[in-house]
């Protein structure tokens, strides 16, 4: 399971468009592997839950020629970014989180992520546990039906 972290500028382009675009690429990822997509902490705004989505990977890419600044206009995304992770299955959780709600993450290690950062397997299984308990909709629905080919899933 990975944390991607988005700045407000991004966040909605990236669950919107399955899309996302690091600097780097995770050394190790698998595709279908679960992701939280989460938004940059805004300090304006205190009852704000960073976890709003999730999706699964289904690729990670160097980005086409001008693909980049066509998903994220404005941003300097070409300048910025060398990778592009295709996602699919993007779904709004009902029940938003931070990461500090959940018992068993270290969740002042995900404090300074910039791009993203893997769950350790412990930390991976709390956080489903949590998802189960306050978002099983969401849950049940990546368990029934996730599937990269249907058109749904984009």
């Amino acid at each position: 399971m990975f944390y991607f972290i988005a700045d407000p500028s991004t966040y909605h382009r990236v669950h919107r468009k399955s899309t996302h675009a690091f600097a780097t690429a995770p050394a190790v990822w698998e595709r279908d592997e679960l992701v939280l997509l989460a938004e940059t902490r805004d300090q304006k705004r205190t009852l704000h839950k960073q976890v709003q989505f999730l999706a699964k990977i289904l690729d990670i890419r160097a980005p086409k020629e001008g693909e980049l600044e066509l998903l994220f206009p404005g941003v300097g995304a070409a300048d910025r970014w060398h990778y592009v992770v295709d996602l699919y299955w993007a779904r709004p959780l009902p029940v938003p989180f931070n990461l500090q709600e959940v018992a068993g993450v270290d969740h002042a290690a995900f404090r300074t992520v910039q791009q993203f950062k893997r769950l350790a397997d412990s930390e991976a299984m709390a956080v489903f546990e949590f998802l189960c308990e306050r978002n099983s909709s969401v849950v049940l629905d990546f368990i029934n039906r996730a599937d990269p080919e249907d058109p749904a899933a984009r």
